[in-house]
């Protein structure tokens, strides 16, 4: 598809559209499609999401300036909103569908505090993990989960 069959398309298009760049061998296109997909069932009727294979299509993605993969675009009336290059958290992926809708891009503050809470509550689960998993090993370790015969004689 050109770039011209493209945007036709587009503005033939109702619905507020997120276009998803994507190829076979990208690993973070591959992390982010299931994240893309459940995104995409919550937003049905409201964002249509297109999928667009840039080896298929390397005419649109250089006219495009698709440097990165995935990149998602959003469109709202045939116009670009906003874009994201890279793999998406969940809650970044729900912005950008939100800005499909409002036809607004999100601020780039609002991209950064969101992700950096992502990898903040990411940080701790794994840290209190490691933590709750070394203080059970040390436990095991100084035998408390061993009953104390001669206390229990006693009682």
């Amino acid at each position: 598809m050109n770039e011209n069959e493209f945007f036709q398309r587009l503005k033939r298009n109702n619905l507020p559209v997120v276009v998803d760049f994507w190829a076979a061998w990208c690993g973070p296109c591959k992390a982010t499609e299931p994240v893309l997909k459940k995104v995409s069932q919550e937003y049905a009727g409201w964002v249509d999401v297109w999928k667009v294979d840039v080896e298929e299509n390397q005419e649109l993605r250089a006219s495009l300036n698709i440097l990165g993969l995935p990149t998602l675009i959003v469109y709202r009336g045939g116009q670009e909103v906003t874009r994201c290059t890279g793999v998406a958290s969940k809650l970044l992926l729900t912005q950008l569908f939100e800005s499909a809708i409002s036809g607004v891009a999100p601020t780039q503050s609002t991209y950064i505090i969101r992700e950096q809470l992502v990898r903040l509550i990411i940080t701790a689960t794994k840290f209190i993990s490691h933590f709750e998993i070394q203080t059970n090993s040390e436990h095991i370790r100084k035998g408390a989960d061993t009953p104390n015969c001669a206390n229990q004689a006693k009682l």
